[in-house]
């Protein structure tokens, strides 16, 4: 599930601020344009849909040239947490910032880990020209494939954005069922 939900954002969202929402779940699941703060919100409430533990980091980031605020995620898989950047996955190889250590993320990121759960041991990496972690290209279906069982509604609150989707789980394969209505902003 964790794969699939990184593979979806990072082939169907691209880095940028002209989404009206750039910084929030918003921009990169509909406008599907967002920076690394809608990534990281999107990530974490997918994630939390999935039933993963999953919280945002806020820090900074050395890009070669300059220190800049940036956000990432922790997550919780198997007992252990991991941290993934999805947005610096957007340019890298594939998988070099996913499910990785505090101290493989700390060569080029900077936060206050005080109160943060302790990310010590690498899972399901793939980089320097090693192996894809193996799995398909995700994509968002409108609707179940006939022989698959039938999705389930799941509704997650995430600030101002209300997002409806439906989601199942066909054998080992965890599939997002969304349609033309799945996020929508509420006034509230």
């Amino acid at each position: 599930k964790e794969k699939f939900i990184h593979d979806y954002l990072v082939e169907n969202t691209e880095y940028g601020f002209s989404s009206y929402f750039p910084f929030d779940a918003y921009g990169a699941l509909v406008d599907k344009e967002c920076v690394c703060a809608g990534f990281s919100d999107a990530f974490e409430l997918l994630m939390a849909m999935a039933g993963i533990d999953c919280i945002s980091v806020s820090g900074e980031a050395f890009n070669g040239k300059e220190r800049a605020g940036h956000g990432w995620n922790k997550v919780k898989i198997d007992g252990e947490w991991y941290n993934v950047d999805v947005t610096w996955d957007l340019g890298y190889p594939k998988y070099e910032y996913f499910n990785v250590t505090d101290e493989y993320l700390s060569i080029n990121h900077f936060w206050d880990n005080t109160g943060l759960p302790v990310c010590c041991e690498e899972y399901g990496i793939a980089r320097d020209g090693e192996e894809e972690v193996p799995g398909e290209t995700p994509s968002i279906t409108p609707t179940p494939d006939e022989d698959e069982e039938e999705p389930f509604d799941a509704k997650a609150y995430y600030g101002d954005v209300n997002v409806e989707l439906l989601y199942g789980i066909n054998s080992d394969e965890f599939t997002l069922y969304t349609s033309e209505l799945a996020l929508k902003m509420t006034t509230a």
